[in-house]
């Protein structure tokens, strides 16, 4: 491993140490809650073997796995520390306290290669077709539901900068074979490419897509959603040979006052 992947502090290294650790303990110091302690770091795994796979070897592991043995299905339950305590000896319990602790630091500070987050999130629709489960709205329910509005936290919800959305678009349009042109040869996105996506369909300014930090900064902070990189993609892959070249184009009238 220290061999192909070098640096130390990658969160990719950093999640394979961390793996490698519960293999090397896991023999004789596993408990039923280190599912929910590794399941992030399992998952990330998984993904990251599924890229290298098409970096090193140009093999695309979706073609021989079902995507859904890909995506790992788990019981998951928040852990809690004093039940933890009363459930098992001190040292077992602190060791688990202590050994979450620990990945839940690290994945702050680290991206979607050394960890990923399983989270169940719900929306609201009014299509019943289209839902998977079904609920009425009662205030002082007990059995119903009822609609809050909470803050999320952008950190979460918006995770991506410019580079790791670029790195992440290039890597779906590897993987599915679609090679998006400019000027009439093959390229990769870029800066470039990505900011005029941002600037032509605006997405600075939806809420969804992107979050601003300390916007009274003279160079605010910018940072991007999951459906930035989803959007992009599903509008390269609808004309790959020339919409690097139309929004430019487009971008070009539009700030010379006159219509695309």
């Amino acid at each position: 491993m220290k061999l192909i992947f070098t640096n130390e502090k990658s969160p990719l290294r950093r999640n394979l140490e961390k793996i490698i650790e519960l293999r090397n303990t896991s023999t004789h110091f596993i408990t039923e809650e280190y599912e929910a302690v590794y399941v992030s770091l399992l998952q990330a795994c998984v993904f990251n073997y599924v890229d290298k796979m098409m970096e090193f070897h140009d093999v695309d592991m979706t073609r021989v796995i079902p995507e859904n043995f890909i995506t790992l299905s788990v019981r998951l339950k928040s852990l809690n520390e004093t039940e933890i305590r009363g459930k098992y000896d001190s040292q077992v319990a602190e060791r688990l306290i202590q050994t979450n602790t620990t990945i839940q630091s690290l994945s702050d500070e680290n991206n979607s290669t050394f960890s990923i987050k399983v989270e169940h999130l719900y929306y609201s629709t009014k299509k019943r077709e289209e839902a998977t489960e079904v609920y009425h709205i009662e205030k002082e329910a007990k059995d119903g539901i009822r609609v809050i509005k909470e803050m999320k936290n952008p950190n979460d919800t918006h995770k991506y900068n410019a580079k790791s959305c670029i790195e992440a678009i290039n890597n779906k349009l590897r993987k599915d074979g679609t090679y998006p042109m400019c000027k009439g040869q093959n390229v990769k996105i870029n800066n470039f490419h990505f900011m005029n996506f941002v600037k032509y369909f605006d997405l600075k300014s939806n809420e969804r897509m992107c979050f601003v930090f300390d916007k009274q900064a003279k160079q605010p902070q910018y940072r991007y959603s999951q459906q930035v990189i989803d959007f992009i993609y599903e509008e390269i892959k609808k004309n790959p040979e020339t919409i690097l070249d139309d929004l430019r184009e487009k971008l070009k009238l539009k700030k010379s006052g006159s219509q695309p």
